[in-house]
């Protein structure tokens, strides 16, 4: 349950004015490999393609973070 007493406030900043290390902590959170693989882990999406033609329906992916 929401808690009403709490609000969000967004506030956009300039891509230039956010923390390098913000930006690289985002990056290493979805793929901590991502800058050893040329943005494509080749491995993470065979073994989805393993898995998802195992289960007969996709239950996994990889390399999302290169979709844009």
């Amino acid at each position: 349950m929401l808690n009403p007493i709490v609000t969000l406030n967004h506030q956009p900043v300039v891509y230039a004015q956010i923390s390098s290390h913000l930006k690289r902590a985002v990056v290493a959170s979805e793929d901590a490999a991502f800058i050893t693989h040329n943005s494509f882990d080749w491995k993470a999406i065979q073994r989805a393609l393993e898995r998802n033609l195992q289960a007969g329906r996709v239950m996994a992916g990889g390399s999302t973070i290169s979709q844009h």
